[in-house]
């Protein structure tokens, strides 16, 4: 955290930073704007004016605010961290963008044991042939971490999944992720970042907000993000970790807004598009908390097409310290 907040402080200071246990009981650490949190058993996101949509900027009575409105994702394992400002139409309509989202991070989720509002995704392939899926059991790590069995199924005919290296104690997974429109899934995290932002900074950002509740699923600046696949030992990150940089001088060759959203082994940084140019910005990677600690793998993936992708595969290889055989057949 120290290198974190070092290379910050020249160019960027820190919105928030949220910590969100997914031990039961659940509870929200950090700061936000200034504000410190110690175990919050709920926090939400503050505003300027209760029942005020920050998205559509409606309020009562052209607008109600019935629905519990999750400010992260509720399938990103948070259950805590909510929004009075979000008003029931927006809150419909960002349903259905996060569905792509969701599709997008499923195999992560599955793999890592997150329970979202139905419990832990099961991963199948489209002919039913194979299904990954995970179980924790009542063991822990040496470092206090709770252990999950992961179960790889595939029959004898049909896609494979499975590549078991037993030499080398290691197992690779492929799963076929659900389709998804990539473009729609930049959106989902963008809404995200958008639900966490300090009220003080939305003014900088209109475009962003109107374009989460338009139709269009495309914006004029890049949309990629970066993804850090950290090695080493399962579910890293073991909580879901929210950081939110804001630009604190004039320099347009950096983005205004970004953020870090890391859990299980990947981390996930994305500038929210602005007022700003940032076609000809300067791309950035802000350090984790494992940098040092751990190796990772950086790629960065490009969500701008707005084409359903129904054929994309996510690959995971682990080390593991046994595995078991056995055979039933597949429900």
């Amino acid at each position: 955290m120290k290198q974190l907040s070092a290379f910050c402080g020249d160019n960027y200071e820190l919105a928030f930073s949220l910590l969100h246990t997914l031990s039961n009981p659940s509870t929200v650490s950090g700061t936000y704007s200034g504000m410190s949190l110690d175990n919050e058993r709920v926090f939400y996101v503050p505003d300027h004016e209760q029942n005020h949509c920050r998205f559509c900027g409606k309020s009562v009575p052209d607008v109600s605010f019935r629905k519990k409105a999750h400010a992260v994702s509720e399938f990103l394992g948070n259950k805590l961290i909510l929004s009075r400002n979000e008003c029931d139409a927006c809150n419909e309509n960002f349903a259905r963008i996060e569905s792509h989202l969701a599709s997008y991070l499923q195999p992560y989720n599955t793999l890592w044991g997150v329970h979202g509002k139905r419990g832990v995704p099961v991963c199948k392939t489209k002919d039913n042939t194979g299904r990954i899926s995970t179980t924790p059991f009542k063991d822990f790590s040496p470092s206090g971490q709770e252990q999950h069995w992961v179960f790889a199924e595939q029959a004898e005919k049909g896609m494979r999944i499975i590549d078991l290296n037993e030499k080398n104690k290691s197992l690779t997974v492929s799963i076929e992720r659900p389709s998804h429109v990539p473009s729609l899934v930049y959106k989902g995290l963008v809404k995200i970042a958008l639900s966490l932002l300090p009220h003080k900074y939305l003014a900088n950002f209109p475009s962003a907000l109107s374009w989460l509740n338009s139709g269009s699923p495309s914006f004029a600046s890049p949309m990629c993000i970066l993804e850090d696949h950290f090695c080493g030992e399962y579910n890293l990150f073991e909580h879901l970790h929210l950081y939110g940089f804001v630009r604190n001088r004039c320099d347009p060759d950096f983005p205004l807004y970004y953020m870090l959203l890391c859990y299980g082994n990947l981390a996930i940084q994305f500038f929210v598009p602005s007022t700003f140019e940032l076609e000809k910005g300067r791309s950035l990677r802000f350090p984790t908390p494992l940098d040092s600690a751990y190796p990772y793998e950086s790629k960065v993936v490009d969500l701008s097409s707005c084409e359903w992708k129904r054929d994309s595969v996510f690959r995971k290889r682990f080390d593991y310290e046994r595995h078991e055989a056995y055979d039933r057949p597949l429900p």
